[in-house]
């Protein structure tokens, strides 16, 4: 199950970033430009804590 969830979040991670980018641009009315820099910011914060080897959902 481990395993396939991964597969799962992978997949997901590769459209995340656009979807992310037209929500917080769409929720707080922000330029492209600094939309950019919050999902950026966002993404690596989400990989660190996806990527903490025993915790998190299983």
């Amino acid at each position: 199950m481990r395993g396939q969830g991964g597969r799962y979040l992978e997949r997901r991670r590769a459209v995340a970033p656009e979807r992310l980018k037209t929500t917080i641009q769409r929720a707080f009315k922000l330029s492209a430009a600094t939309t950019a820099e919050w999902t950026t910011e966002f993404m690596i914060s989400l990989s660190r804590v996806t990527e903490t080897p025993g915790e998190g959902c299983t």
